[in-house]
């Protein structure tokens, strides 16, 4: 399937947030009780808006020629990856990995020596799969997490 990846813009929040919304759903709900990530899935204290506005920080949008289908938002200069999110229609079809290589070179391109992600147990196996290893117990917005990191070969 075709995808475009390109810099997310202010009239894309709306579906942005839509999207997120559906793959916390989808990714949680055999998870978690719904208690549990309930606030994460209407995301009344996401900053998307903020991120895109901001320099310190890049949000990128992978879509078709049809719609938007999975986001990434990172600071490229400290190398940290704050979330992707893809439509739950889209999962497992490649947009979440081509959007990582993306942000990996963007970092890479910044001098970001290594990245690091705080990875939810739900996203554990995707970050795997594409080179990432468990350095530390955190959490992410509530739920538990590790911080998984990857270092960028030059």
């Amino acid at each position: 399937m075709d995808v475009t990846v390109r810099a997310a813009e202010r009239g894309d929040v709306p579906g942005l947030r839509i999207l997120r919304s559906q793959a916390i759903e989808a990714s949680c709900s055999d998870v978690y009780d719904r208690d549990v990530y309930a606030d994460l899935v209407v995301g009344t204290d996401d900053p998307l808006e903020a991120w895109i506005d901001e320099d310190a920080t890049t949000v990128l949008v992978a879509e078709t020629p049809i719609t938007p289908v999975s986001y990434a938002v990172f600071s490229a200069d400290v190398g940290v990856v704050r979330g992707i999110f893809t439509s739950p229609e889209y999962e497992r079809e490649g947009f979440g990995t081509v959007l990582l290589q993306r942000v990996e070179a963007q970092m890479g391109q910044a001098g970001a020596q290594s990245v690091r992600a705080a990875v939810p147990t739900i996203a554990f196996e995707f970050f795997e799969a594409n080179g990432y290893e468990h350095s530390s117990a955190t959490e992410w917005r509530g739920l538990p997490a590790e911080t998984m990191t990857k270092s960028l070969d030059r």
